[in-house]
């Protein structure tokens, strides 16, 4: 069974997403096909072997990861799943068989999913501290990779302090390309014309992870 609003919002952010990388590229909008696979009663194998294929073909393989996170969230949050499905052969299977897939966006998504459930502020230290755990021994991982922001007070950092701070990450960081917009999005989670306003300062990349996490967090 879907669950219509949760799945609205979910497409609704991968609209934006796709929408804010091809403006201004020659590149043909996938849009209906994508979400037709999101929204398919199929394996997530299948689904994720449909989406490889329009994606490596149209020219959006720089956020094709992004378009995977999304794709998983929608799985897990826009059909109903019992816990014990959690425990399945087959839960156990896609997560070995993606385990070097999506990005560290997925846990923002989720994060994003919870807060607006329960209603909740939306804030770099909630999402840190309450949704990874990372202030906890058992979730020192999860420290290590977001340390950069642990160690910086960036509730009020400017762009050019971000830039700078990415700068300053090794290239196998896996919050690197993601950090300056995701950083300000936290700070303004509710400016949703921000893609606007950081469209000199930020890359294409940088505006479709942006305009993703506004339109999740603010959904028309």
């Amino acid at each position: 069974m879907i669950v219509e609003q949760q799945s609205k919002i979910i497409l609704g952010s991968l609209k934006a997403m796709l929408e804010t990388y091809a403006k201004d590229k020659n590149l043909k909008d996938v849009f209906s096909e994508c979400s037709k696979i999101f929204e398919e009663s199929t394996s997530f194998e299948l689904k994720l072997k449909g989406l490889d294929a329009i994606i490596g073909t149209n020219g959006y393989g720089e956020i094709e990861e992004i378009i995977f996170d999304l794709m998983l969230v929608h799985f897990l949050s826009a059909f109903v799943h019992s816990e014990e499905y959690f425990d399945s052969e087959e839960w156990e299977e896609i997560e070995e068989k993606t385990v070097e897939r999506g990005t560290e966006l997925l846990n923002v998504f989720l994060y994003i999913n919870e807060a607006n459930d329960a209603d909740a502020e939306i804030s770099i230290g909630d999402f840190l501290n309450e949704f990874l755990l990372t202030d906890m021994d058992e979730f020192q991982d999860e420290f290590k990779i977001y340390e950069p922001l642990i160690e910086n007070d960036l509730e009020e950092a400017d762009i050019d302090d971000l830039i700078n701070l990415k700068n300053s990450l090794s290239d196998d960081s896996p919050i690197k390309d993601i950090l300056v917009p995701m950083v300000m999005f936290f700070q303004t989670p509710h400016l949703t014309n921000m893609v606007n306003q950081y469209s000199n300062k930020f890359n294409p990349f940088e505006l479709s992870v942006l305009a993703s996490l506004l339109a999740f967090t603010n959904p028309k």
